[in-house]
């Protein structure tokens, strides 16, 4: 059984560095941009860590079940980056240089449908804790709702710090110097 299981957890660890690098390349065609690939996958890290932090703090096993948990964890959110992501690239091509509006305004309607669809669905598996006596519900439950809010909260303050940090060519306009702008016209 020891076997079975260790084995398993392996099959499983590679299986998430599979979806991260999965969701990079996606993400990384849709904004045509390796970056935002790269960037995309930081509140899947972050949900994966925050799984693996509570299992530690709540005392989960990691066997087969919570291990497969985790590995579900790891493409939640994805949607939410990309969203959040496509928002502030579609303020900021209304003006590319009002950086602080288009991040209140991504903050306003992709944060706010963020913070809804995390919450209903976290709420929704937490109510798998109620399942006295019986684990998998329970660690489903709270490992799935920790996921939830740890790549929501991730993609609400981590990835829009980095896209204001990084600032990839995918979501800000570069702007054409005064020479390079004289040769383009010529």
């Amino acid at each position: 059984t020891l076997s079975v299981n260790e084995s398993f957890v392996k099959m499983k660890l590679i299986n998430m560095a599979q979806i991260l690098l999965l969701a990079a390349v996606i993400s990384g065609l849709l904004f045509r941009s390796v970056v935002m690939g790269i960037l995309v996958t930081v509140p899947l890290l972050a949900a994966t860590v925050l799984g693996f932090a509570a299992m530690t703090v709540l005392s989960f096993p990691l066997n087969v079940a919570t291990i497969t948990i985790v590995a579900i964890s790891v493409g939640i959110g994805a949607d939410y980056a990309i969203y959040f992501g496509m928002r502030m690239r579609a303020f900021l091509s209304l003006d590319p240089d009002d950086v602080s509006g288009a991040l209140g305004e991504t903050y306003r309607t992709a944060g706010k449908a963020v913070l809804f669809v995390a919450s209903a669905v976290a709420g929704g598996f937490l109510g798998l804790v109620a399942s006295i006596g019986y684990n998998v519900h329970l660690w489903l439950g709270v490992l799935v709702s920790f996921a939830m809010f740890g790549s929501a909260l991730a993609s609400l303050t981590l990835f829009p710090a980095l896209l204001i940090l990084l600032r990839p060519a995918a979501l800000f306009p570069r702007k054409l110097m005064s020479s390079d702008a004289v040769h383009a016209s010529k």
